[in-house]
């Protein structure tokens, strides 16, 4: 086998091959050798060597070359690309932009670097053989014919035979040698091409199970507990993408799934995929369950462990001045407090990273080797992005919301690179509505949230809150604005929520300084109510941050007008009673007026000594 490849590379010096494309396979196969792993650029490599002319067993001389230089230029391989990556990526950008090429791990410094001196070294290789090619062959034309010596060493029985056995078939003479004209196509490349092409497209059908397994793994990694995957189908050439029967596990209780998925079915773009990448424009979800029994128990898997939050000490938030007496747990205000705070740990994975920074090393590779295998913390590139994902009638556990209909935008696994808002909306067919936006498109305010929300019913609402809470609701609609921000580490969000058609009742104890019948009396009368609450503190410990002070400027005001107002419902009670008719017409205009509690308040100010403003 070993002299086989030996007479084909000899044979290129005396043979029909061009001496450019001799030239440009030392080169491509010095390229491939030189750079570690195998990515889409080194099919792209081999893509081009079975399309082109090219002599193979050059190419593979020139691939062990290749690793030779790779293996003893691995510390320059590496402080190279990391320069590449610190200083000039976008040169890798515009790799990232050309299909197969795409799919490289440009994180690894040394690849980095090889791929920019490879094509350098392979112009000098291939440049040299390519020359060589062309001297032997001019040097072979001016011996044939010219040197008597030559011609007899040449037509020696054993030089024939050895000429026969190393070099196998050639060109007649060395002026045939230098006339040849080699086809740049290889014919059977271009048919083994079209025959791998249509390979690829139906082997995402012939491995669908291989496929399948391998996201039901990778799934299963990032859930921390069993992801069940029943059938997952992608074809490269259409871009269609089916997925049947999901299930992931909830790692808290093995005996039940989080979250279940009948079917979901999308287009994706195809030159996308190309990249890398799998970008879909609409996605279509059907039976969406959450909290659903397991017919078997699934198992845990470790993961990366999440970063820690802030301590508690640090719930103040981003600068806001808040009072250690306005701040509670969440286990002060609702009875499924812990269902709450396991919902935002799920989330949290999903969320922004503050820390996600380009990192690079600080220090070189534990061992030499470990040059042309390093990595550095990039950026997350984008490689799932669902522009649009709808959600049908999701029955959803919960008395405020129920059959609910949901829609996401822009839904993908790395929001900092994206640059692109993620909008959640759910219209609940009770009427409730919630549409929430987490901002990515400036780095300097990733993270940001705006929302709305209308109609959230208060008596539903009343049902997750405890029943000794100072304030309990009977009825009314609350709606509202959201802003903030949120993070894996940290939360702070602002709830500025208007209250109507309000009944509520005060405990035994009253409300923020007003005993309980006073309380009681005033949120009779009280028809709307504005209010500010916080969420804030680190994701694993979120306090809420109740607004006395405001609440309690206002309710002391609504108490004042209200005041004011049954002093002159008794007022007015009291001149009916014993004036009746006989009321003068300018007293009857002040009676009737709304503001008879402002006009009897100044009044009884002058009464009894108040200071008169000059008129």
């Amino acid at each position: 086998m070993l002299f086989k490849k030996i007479r084909k590379i000899v044979a290129v010096l005396r043979g029909q091959v061009s001496p450019a494309l001799a030239g440009l396979a030392v080169g491509l196969g010095f390229w491939f050798g030189l750079m570690p792993g195998f990515y889409g650029i080194h099919a792209c490599l081999l893509v081009l060597l079975v399309l082109l002319n090219l002599p193979i067993g050059m190419f593979i001389l020139s691939v062990g070359i290749g690793k030779a230089a790779s293996l003893a230029a691995a510390p320059l391989l590496y402080h190279l690309g990391l320069k590449v990556i610190e200083h000039a990526e976008w040169l890798l950008d515009i790799n990232r932009l050309i299909p197969v090429v795409a799919i490289t791990d440009f994180s690894r410094p040394a690849l980095v670097g090889a791929l920019l001196l490879g094509p350098v070294g392979g112009l000098v290789l291939g440049s040299a053989m390519g020359f060589s090619v062309l001297g032997f062959r001019k040097t072979w034309l001016k011996l044939q014919g010219k040197s008597e010596k030559f011609e007899a060493w040449q037509n020696q029985g054993w030089v024939r035979l050895l000429d026969r056995i190393v070099v196998g078939k050639r060109s007649k003479d060395a002026a045939a040698a230098l006339a040849a004209k080699t086809k740049p196509l290889r014919t059977g490349g271009v048919i083994l091409a079209v025959i791998l092409l249509l390979c690829f497209g139906l082997g995402a059908t012939v491995l669908k199970d291989a496929i399948r397994t391998k996201a039901a793994d990778r799934l299963t990694r990032v859930n921390g507990a069993t992801v069940d995957l029943e059938a997952l189908s992608l074809s490269p050439l259409t871009g269609k993408v089916n997925l049947k029967g999901l299930a992931l596990t909830d790692a808290d209780n093995l005996l039940q799934n989080k979250l279940q998925i009948a079917e979901l079915s999308s287009q994706a773009n195809v030159y996308q995929m190309s990249l890398g990448k799998l970008v879909m424009e609409e996605v279509r979800v059907s039976g969406l369950r959450f909290d659903q029994p397991r017919q078997s128990p699934g198992t845990l898997v470790a993961k990366p462990d999440s970063q820690g939050g802030e301590s508690e000490g640090a719930a103040a938030g981003t600068g806001v001045a808040v009072h250690a007496n306005d701040l509670d747990k969440l286990e002060g205000y609702f009875e499924n407090a812990k269902k709450i705070k396991a919902w935002i740990e799920k989330i949290r994975p999903w969320l922004p990273d503050s820390q996600e920074k380009k990192a690079l090393p600080p220090g070189g590779p534990d061992s030499y080797l470990g040059y042309l295998k390093a990595r550095v913390n990039t950026l997350p590139k984008v490689r799932l992005l669902a522009k649009r994902v709808l959600l049908d009638q999701v029955p959803l556990n919960d008395s405020q919301f129920g059959l609910s209909d949901m829609r996401f935008t822009n839904l993908n696994d790395a929001p900092m690179a994206a640059k692109l808002p993620i909008e959640f909306e759910l219209a609940s067919q009770q009427g409730p509505r919630l549409q929430v936006t987490l901002h990515f498109e400036e780095e300097e305010t990733a993270g940001r949230v705006t929302g709305v929300f209308t109609a959230i019913d208060l008596a539903k609402l009343q049902q997750g809150l405890k029943s000794d809470n100072d304030l309990t609701f009977q009825q009314g609609k609350a709606s509202g604005t959201i802003t903030g921000f949120l993070n894996r580490e940290r939360v702070d969000l602002t709830i500025d929520t208007t209250l109507s058609g309000l009944q509520a009742s005060t405990g035994r104890r009253g409300f923020l300084g007003l005993d309980a019948k006073t309380a009681n009396d005033l949120f009779e009368q009280i028809d709307d109510l504005e209010l500010s609450l916080r969420l804030v503190g680190p994701m694993t410990a979120p306090r809420l941050v109740f607004d006395s002070k405001a609440l309690q400027e206002t309710l002391q005001a609504k108490l004042v007008d209200l005041g004011k107002q049954k002093a002159a419902d008794e007022l007015k009670r009291v001149i009916d009673k014993h004036l009746g008719d006989e009321v003068p017409e300018e007293i009857k205009a002040i009676i009737d007026t709304d503001k008879l509690g402002d006009k009897l308040q100044k009044g009884l100010k002058g009464l009894f000594g108040g200071r008169k403003k000059k008129e």
